[in-house]
């Protein structure tokens, strides 16, 4: 049985103030396509081809949180 508060979130590392971080998505595919929306064109086909050849998918990350403690 899925674990009903449990939620992922987005997380742009630099910090920058030109990406915010989002919450509430219901998967990890899910934060992660969020996340490819906001990366730039070339690394979006470097991540298409192969995710680990995307500098900028490497400034973030997705992490697991239980909405009623958050």
């Amino acid at each position: 049985m899925p674990e009903k508060n449990i939620k992922f979130e987005a997380w742009y590392l630099p910090d920058d103030k030109n990406h915010e971080n989002k919450k509430g998505f219901n998967s990890e595919d899910e934060a992660w396509d969020f996340i490819v929306s906001q990366i730039c064109e070339s690394c979006k086909r470097d991540y298409k081809d192969n995710p680990l050849r995307s500098p900028c998918a490497y400034e973030w990350r997705v992490e697991k949180y239980d909405e009623e403690n958050k």
